[in-house]
């Protein structure tokens, strides 16, 4: 005959723990339904909050509505060339978010921001010779749009800091999409059926 040791029948027959060879009575049955019940509209309604505008953001500059971004970027081109250059441009909401929620899908810095913008731009200034060369790596780039940018699609519910690092030394600040800013942004860029647009 094997004995049972001590220690197992102290665990046992303390209070609130259930044997895994025992049936577990229905008060307690009920109580698991109940929580398991709990965290299921929970998780709806994260999911739901998650995928809606944020509280008041009907009231907030967006969609058609223009934007003053202005660019002031400093850098040496492949040659070695100095570069000193700046543009303001008139942008639509809709338009900074087809250029910057896409650099977002998994996770991006304001400096990859900025540039997804610099890019949409390319070619709106009135001087295009005066536009700089596409930058190198090394580019020295100053995201003078970003901060306030970056405010109002975090106050339109569109992003969220990301506090994933990419390697240990990764000590940028990232943002990424929410449920709703990915939402938006298929949105805007999906494409659309000719057949219907003909119709």
């Amino acid at each position: 005959m094997v004995s049972t040791p001590w220690c197992t029948k102290a665990i046992a027959s303390a209070v609130g723990w259930v044997r895994a060879d025992e049936p577990v009575d229905g008060q307690l049955a009920q109580e698991i339904l109940r929580l398991k019940k709990r965290i299921e509209e929970l998780q709806a309604r994260l999911q739901q909050t998650s995928s809606q505008p944020l509280q008041g953001a009907e009231d907030l500059a967006q969609g058609e509505e223009r934007f003053e971004v202005n660019f002031y970027t400093k850098f040496k081109d492949k040659e070695l060339k100095n570069w000193t250059w700046e543009m303001s441009v008139k942008m639509t909401w809709n338009r900074i978010c087809k250029a910057a929620l896409p650099v977002m899908i998994e996770k991006a810095t304001e400096s990859e921001i900025t540039n997804a913008l610099m890019n949409e731009t390319r070619g709106d200034g009135a001087d295009k010779k005066g536009y700089p060369p596409p930058m190198p790596s090394r580019s020295d780039l100053i995201p003078t749009p970003s901060p306030v940018i970056i405010v109002q699609l975090r106050a339109l519910g569109l992003v969220v800091k990301d506090a994933r690092q990419r390697s240990v030394r990764d000590m940028h600040t990232c943002w990424s999409l929410t449920p709703y800013g990915d939402n938006i942004m298929t949105k805007l860029i999906a494409l659309r059926s000719k057949a219907k647009l003909s119709a």
